[in-house]
C-alpha cells in the first residue's frame, strides 16, 4: 500500500487480517509518505485497527543466501517494514497488531505530530535484539518530532543464534 494522500483513515475490521505472502526483503507493506523536502507533507492520517501478518515471510534474515530463513545476529538482509510514515504530519497509528515481521514494525521518519498507541508488536524485530543495528526494531522515531508511542505491548520471542552464544 503506498498512500501519497492527505486526509486518509484507513480502518481495518475485527475480523479482517491482511496476511503477506512473499520475499519480505528490503520492503515496506504500508508506506505513508510526503514530498520529500517536507513543504508538502502527507497530512491528517488515522491508521486503525489493522491486522498484519507476516508469518509467510521468506526472508528472516539469514547470515546469507542458503540460510535466509535462519535469524541471525549478522543478518544478511534488513527484512520488511509493517508500517512506514516519510514525511508526515499529523499521525496516528492505533489498535493494530503486526506479527511476525523480521524488520521493523512501526517506523517514522523526517515527521511531525506522529502518535503510536495501543498497538501490539509480535516478534517484529531485526537481527540483534541487545545492540544497535539497523535491521529492524518494533517501532522507530527517526528525526522526527513531537511524536510519542503510548500504551504499546512488543513481544519479541524470537532466539537469536550466533557461532558463540545463543542470545
Amino acid at each position: 500500500l503506498y498512500v501519497r494522500k492527505s486526509n486518509v483513515h484507513l480502518k481495518g475490521s475485527a475480523k479482517a487480517k491482511l496476511v503477506y505472502h512473499g520475499l519480505g526483503m528490503n520492503e515496506t507493506c504500508m508506506l505513508f509518505v510526503g514530498a520529500e523536502n517536507n513543504i508538502t507533507p502527507v497530512e491528517n492520517v488515522k491508521i486503525e485497527n489493522i491486522q498484519f501478518d507476516a508469518t509467510n515471510q521468506e526472508y528472516k534474515g539469514g547470515a546469507d543466501e542458503n540460510n535466509k530463513t535462519l535469524t541471525s545476529p549478522n543478518a544478511y538482509n534488513k527484512g520488511m517494514i509493517g508500517i512506514e510514515i516519510k514525511y508526515c504530519r499529523n499521525v496516528k497509528v492505533e489498535n493494530c497488531i503486526l506479527n511476525e515481521i523480521y524488520g521493523t514494525g512501526i517506523r517514522t521518519h523526517y515527521s511531525n505530530t506522529i502518535i503510536i498507541d495501543e498497538n501490539t508488536l509480535y516478534n517484529c524485530s531485526g537481527s540483534n535484539a541487545f545492540g544497535a543495528d539497523s535491521f529492524g526494531d518494533g517501532i522507530v522515531f527517526f528525526a522526527c518530532f513531537n511524536c510519542k508511542a503510548i500504551n504499546n505491548n512488543l513481544f519479541n520471542k524470537r532466539v537469536y543464534k550466533s557461532e558463540e552464544i545463543d542470545y
